[in-house]
């Protein structure tokens, strides 16, 4: 959320572009965007620990003191998500486009984006968001979205040297949502078979799963590596 690296994925970009922000080689969204910091998994911030006073007097309801640590002060998120889950329902990129950046964020945490060929393909495992479901956008239906993407969240959850697993469990077959920037170097498996990564909330990840167990990976090996390795 708050970072600074010199070399990132294009579609972390597209991704906060669409929402309004701007994101090169830093990115650092105000805490007034609470929806998506729940959405992206952030479970911390951190800061000095003489900026405690203007943060508590300026953030947003949902930061409980953790702890201090070598002068540094640390907030956990109340409405942090655990990498990896579902949802109920999908709203198309242009649904989501129409929307004001902090009601978009919001959105996205009640429904997955996807594109309109997606929607197409996938749209059966899920249901378009009603109209009257894009109205409220408040800090106590964000609290109850979050609820609701908790409970189908993954179980597990490992970063590896690779990638990343996870394991799920679903009543029904659905996409599961990774807050990771979409890349061609991924590959995706499910169960042991290659599976179809989609690229959602215009520059995210999801992958389909059956219903019941799943395991989940998803290894990274930089687009052409082995031509230039060849080279």
């Amino acid at each position: 959320m708050q970072f600074f690296d010199s070399t990132v994925a294009p579609s972390i970009l597209d991704f906060y572009s669409s929402l309004g922000f701007t994101r090169d080689v830093r990115s650092n969204p105000e805490p007034y965007y609470y929806q998506l910091r729940g959405l992206l998994s952030v479970r911390f911030t951190i800061m000095p620990e003489d900026e405690r006073t203007n943060f508590e007097n300026e953030a947003v309801p949902g930061w409980t003191y953790y702890d201090t640590l070598e002068g540094f002060a640390l907030y956990e998120n109340d409405n942090y998500l655990p990498m990896g889950f579902t949802y109920d329902y999908y709203v198309t990129e242009e649904q989501l486009d129409d929307r004001t950046t902090q009601d978009a964020c919001a959105l996205l945490v009640r429904a997955l984006a996807l594109s309109e060929e997606d929607a197409a393909r996938y749209g059966q495992y899920l249901d378009p968001l009603p109209a009257d479901e894009m109205l409220d956008f408040s800090y106590q239906r964000y609290q109850q979205d979050i609820a609701d993407r908790r409970a189908s969240a993954c179980s597990d959850f490992v970063m590896t040297n690779s990638g990343f697993s996870a394991e799920i469990y679903l009543e029904k077959p659905n996409l599961v949502f990774f807050a990771v920037p979409h890349d061609d170097g991924f590959t995706a498996c499910v169960g042991g078979q290659e599976a179809e990564i989609l690229r959602v909330d215009n520059g995210l990840m999801a992958v389909l799963c059956p219903a019941g167990w799943s395991s989940i990976d998803f290894v990274y090996s930089p687009a052409g590596l082995g031509l230039s390795r060849t080279v």
